[in-house]
């Protein structure tokens, strides 16, 4: 694991951390240290392959990982849909369980653009809303769920990093 990868990983586990200390009925936020900008993308009219398996990752991050209640399945969608360098991290988040209440209703795709960090990693961002306004960006990289941002976010710095990726979509 690089430098970057390695300091963006601490980075992510210390607000899990801090998040799981904070709201115990919401752990599992998943943690957006990765904070590199990149270029605006170009939208295309088709669809492209990678779009739409990033779409489908996104979508199983809220409905599985996020909205469901069975332990074991979320251990699996971590175990084969998650990144492995920040795996562990995600599976913090595992047997937490949502309230009914603060499960994201009704999510959808609203958009997916290509994503270029400054460190050269490239992936994608799949914007995904809720009821509610709510807001959900799953960044995909080498077919992997590697982080998700919110736009709910009890810290300023967590917020802010949302507010930089919310910025690379049109909607």
């Amino acid at each position: 694991m690089n430098k970057k990868a390695l300091a963006a990983a601490a980075l992510a586990l210390s607000l899990l951390v801090a998040g799981c200390s904070q709201n115990q009925a919401n752990p599992s936020a998943s943690p957006n240290g990765q904070t590199e900008g990149s270029t605006k993308p170009e939208p295309t009219k088709k669809p492209k392959k990678e779009w739409v398996e990033a779409q489908k990752l996104a979508l199983d991050h809220v409905n599985i990982y996020l909205n469901g209640s069975d332990v074991a399945e979320k251990q699996k969608y971590v175990e084969e849909s998650v990144n492995p360098e920040v795996a562990s991290l995600f599976l913090l988040g595992t047997a937490s369980i949502r309230k009914e209440e603060e499960k994201f209703k009704n999510p959808t795709v609203a958009e997916t653009v290509d994503f270029k960090g400054e460190n050269g990693a490239k992936g994608t961002l799949t914007l995904i809303t809720a009821d509610d306004n709510r807001e959900i960006i799953v960044l995909v990289m080498d077919s992997k769920v590697t982080f998700a941002f919110f736009n709910e976010n009890n810290s300023d710095e967590m917020q802010e990093t949302y507010e930089k990726m919310r910025d690379h979509f049109k909607s």
